[in-house]
């Protein structure tokens, strides 16, 4: 029983995530990308890449302040990015 209410879950929290995302994220870059006029391929690689690393840049930068977490860094972000 414990094993179908994480499926069931799980399941739910990916279809919320993908909801939220088709409603919010993806219009709000569309909105950026008109704003500044951005092709749909320029707008698609730098502002998508940009929209999904920032919880973990986020996160990263939050842990690096934490005392006690110094082996987390932004490295991981930073080179993804290059």
């Amino acid at each position: 029983m414990l094993i179908l209410g994480s499926i069931l879950g799980l399941l739910l929290a990916f279809y919320l995530l993908a909801k939220i995302c088709e409603d919010y994220f993806v219009e709000s870059l569309e909105l950026i990308a008109r704003r500044f006029r951005m092709p749909h391929d320029v707008a698609g690689a730098s502002l998508m890449a940009v929209g999904s690393s920032a919880p973990e840049l986020f996160t990263s930068l939050i842990a690096v302040h934490k005392i006690g977490a110094e082996s987390i860094g932004v490295g991981t972000i930073i080179q993804a990015g290059l």
